[in-house]
Parts: C-alpha cells; sequence; structure tokens
C-alpha cells in the first residue's frame, strides 16, 4: 500500500517541486525503503537515487544554458572562458 502511494506522489507531484524539496522527500522515502527486506522496495530506492542524480543534471544544464557565453565544451568538459578585454 504504502509503496503504492510513493509511486502516486512520484508520478503526479514531481514535476512541480524545486530539487531542495524533491531531495528532502526523497531523503524521507529512502530510509524507509532502506528498513525493507523487499527486493523490490530495494530496486526503487536505486530508481530513487537516479532521480535525484537526473535532477541534479537537470540543474546543472539549466545553470550552463543560463551562462553558456561563459562556458565552451573543450574534449568532453564544460570549461569556463574568461573575456580579456582589450585595451
Amino acid at each position: 500500500m504504502l509503496l503504492g502511494w510513493i509511486e502516486d506522489v512520484f508520478q503526479k507531484c514531481t514535476p512541480n517541486w524545486d530539487r531542495k524539496s524533491l531531495i528532502k522527500v526523497l531523503d524521507f522515502v529512502s530510509r524507509i525503503l532502506r528498513g525493507s527486506e523487499d527486493p523490490r522496495e530495494e530496486s526503487r530506492e536505486e530508481e530513487l537515487e537516479r532521480i535525484v542524480r537526473l535532477k541534479q543534471a537537470k540543474t546543472d544544464i539549466l545553470h550552463l544554458k543560463a551562462n553558456k557565453e561563459k562556458w565552451r565544451l573543450i574534449g568532453g568538459l564544460f570549461v569556463r572562458t574568461w573575456t580579456i578585454f582589450k585595451r
């Protein structure tokens, strides 16, 4: 019953949450799932951790887009570029 509720919350509510709220809720849910011996719950805990990583990656990408003039892709890594002003 509880796992069905958790799944419903994540499918319907998380798109409207900010990063801080999502991480707080994921922390509570992961504490609940860690106490369980059910393998399905363990796989759901792994899924929750994946969601947190994806949310962080999305936040990083949005940050890069907002500051794209300051960043360049060099060798697969984003590197901050500094503007040199000529006198």
